[in-house]
Parts: C-alpha cells; structure tokens; sequence
C-alpha cells in the first residue's frame, strides 16, 4: 500500500471518536496502524521530515512518560495521538497531491456523522438529570447536551464541528471553488444541534473570517457582518447575565488562579494528570488553556504554543481563519483529545509547502 492511501485514513479517522457505541474508537486503531506503517519506511529509508521534529519528539516523549504515571492509560493515549499527530502527516506526506474532493469528502462525512450525533441526542435525552432543577437554572436543554455517542458531551461535538467548517472553508477558498450547499446545509443543521453557543459563535466567527479573504467587495461587506457580530454578542452577554453555565466559566478562572498559587513545583511543570483538573478544582475545566496548565503543566503549555507557533508561521494562506475560531471556541470548551486540530493543520502546511516548491496551485487541483 501506498503512504497516500494511509495518510487519507489517518486523516479522515483522526477524529473519529465513537466512545459511547465502540468499545475501542477507530481513531486509536487507524493510528495504530498508520503508526506502524510509518515505522517500516523509517527502518527502510531514512525520513527527513522526521528527523527535524527531534526536539518536539523528545519534549513529548517526557511529558507523555510522565503522564502515564499520573493518570489512566487512555488518557494518556488521547494525549499521543493529539502530540504525534502531526508526525504522521509529515512522516507520509511524500509531494502527494491533495484535491478539493478530498476536503470535500472529509467534511461531508463528519457533519453527517455530527448531524447523526445531533438526531440520537434529541431523540435520547438524559432524563437521569433533575429537570426541574436544570429549568430553575435556566439551562433544562442539558438533557439533550450528555447523551453524545461520540464524546461526554455536544461541546465536544460543536469544538470539532467549528474546526471542520474552518477546514472546508479555507480549503474552497484555497481551491477557487465554490462551496458545496449540501455540505453547508449539513454543517449548519449538525452545528445548531450541538446547542452549543460557543460553537455557535465559532461557526459564525469562521464564515465571518472566509468572506473577507481575497476580496474587496467581502472586505466592505465585512463591516456590516462585524456590526452584526458585535450585536450579537452584546445581547448574547446581556442574556448571560444571570447564566449559571456562563458564570461558571469565571468561577473555573478564579479557581484555577487559587490552585496556581498553592500548586507544588512538581504538579506546576507536569501536571495533575490528564482528565483529572476536577479532583483539584472541583469543578471541570472547561476551558483548553486551564486544562493544559492544570492537567499538563507548564511543559504541556508550552509544547501545545510551539506547535501553534510553528503552525502559524508554517500556514501563510488562511492561519487565521483555520486556527482563531477553533482556540477561541476551546476557551469555553475543553478537550486534550484533539489529534484532528494538529493533523488538518500539519497537512495544510505540507500542501502549501509543496505549492511554494512549485511556485504555482493550479496542478493541486489536478486529482490523482
């Protein structure tokens, strides 16, 4: 088999998280298996594009040593797919051609399999919660938030959703092709089933950012959409006001400030564990940034900001539009288990590296 045939499964299996339905997710397995077919070309012909990751392998390896001593196995597992990720991209890129109907493959299947998770929580909602208490606290639509076959909960839905628009987005915009309805009718339908707001601001924030590339007339027409974004949130935190569910994320903030300043230096550099920020600030974290610094500690901090650095700088085309919405969202919603992030970037910065090689973007739209 070709490196193209397991860099298309990685990718396309990258988030495929079905926890609550698969007793092993194909994530895990389409890693394990890229992971392995990766390691014989290594033994075979000496990888270059490996070798130059050698200091981020090094810091990875100790901090994700460390984790297996801290927390459970699969946890720990999350945390390597998400770090090693981008290893596997660059590991089976080889100049490979990447087309438009790949990007438009990958979305139409996970705003299917979104939109499907969306369909079974509306029609599966969590009646072991206390209803009556959820409607005092103005947020009875909970019930249908906890039933996800995917993740915990449609947070972590609506974070992956918002990523994959920004995906689809950038890759039309890259392609000069127009946008798929149907693929956009899916993203909108599976997105507002998340009865996620952050993700709602996310999808908005990612649309936004699409019409005002490459064009005059979408950066006039810009304004009038940031007029409207600005009335949007500003109604949207008069409405929160008195949001327990908004609240809280400020009663994580201050929290994790308490922990900080009383933390040993042990858990200060390498964390509490993965998955474990609760047992020390008694409420999840909620929150990417508190759950790197709390759970991963400074070194966790620090490798997950050098990957998006060297992203950032790697992407010359769309970073913003590709990275903003996705850790502005993750501000409200927090997940470690996001190996789909580093690899959709990983693989974006490859084809724009071989476009720069070339000198030209038109054969990319040449399938192979």
């Amino acid at each position: 088999m070709k490196a193209s045939f397991f860099l298309k499964l990685w990718v396309l299996f990258s988030g495929l998280y079905l926890t609550k339905i698969m007793p092993v997710s194909p994530v895990y397995v389409a890693f394990l298996l890229c992971f392995i077919f990766l390691f014989l070309i290594y033994l075979i012909k000496d990888n270059k594009n490996i070798h130059k990751f050698s200091i981020i392998i090094f810091f990875s390896s100790v901090l994700l040593l460390i984790q297996f001593y801290l927390t459970s196995i699969p946890l720990t597992l999350n945390l390597i797919l998400t770090f090693f990720s981008p290893l596997l991209i660059y590991g089976l890129f080889k100049n490979m051609t990447i087309g438009i109907s790949f990007f438009n493959t990958y979305a139409f299947f996970y705003f299917s399999l979104f939109l499907a998770d969306g369909v079974w929580r509306l029609f599966h909602p969590n009646l072991e919660i206390d209803q009556a208490k959820l409607d005092a606290l103005g947020i009875g639509f909970h019930i249908y938030k906890f039933n996800s076959f995917m993740y915990i909960d449609s947070n972590f839905v609506g974070l992956q959703a918002v990523f994959v628009l920004s995906v689809f987005l950038w890759a039309n915009n890259f392609y000069k092709q127009k946008l798929n309805k149907l693929i956009l009718i899916l993203a909108f339908i599976s997105i507002l089933l998340t009865i996620s707001r952050a993700a709602y601001l996310g999808a908005f924030l990612a649309l936004f950012l699409y019409y005002i590339q490459d064009s005059k007339i979408k950066q006039y027409f810009s304004i009038l959409l940031m007029f409207l974004l600005l009335f949007v949130v500003s109604n949207m935190l008069s409405f929160m006001e008195n949001d327990v569910s908004f609240e809280s994320k400020f009663i994580i903030l201050e929290k994790t400030a308490v922990y900080l300043n009383s933390v040993d230096i042990f858990s200060l550099f390498f964390g509490v564990g993965a998955g474990k920020a609760e047992t020390v600030l008694g409420i999840g974290a909620h929150n990417l940034l508190v759950s790197l610094i709390v759970e991963t500690g400074i070194l966790g901090v620090i490798l997950f900001f050098i990957y998006i650095f060297y992203f950032f700088l790697k992407i010359t085309y769309g970073r913003v539009l590709l990275i903003a919405p996705f850790i502005i969202v993750s501000m409200s919603l927090s997940t470690l288990a996001m190996p789909y992030f580093f690899s959709l970037l990983a693989l974006v910065s490859s084809i724009l590296s071989k476009a720069k090689k070339e000198k030209c973007c038109d054969f990319l739209l040449i399938e192979k």
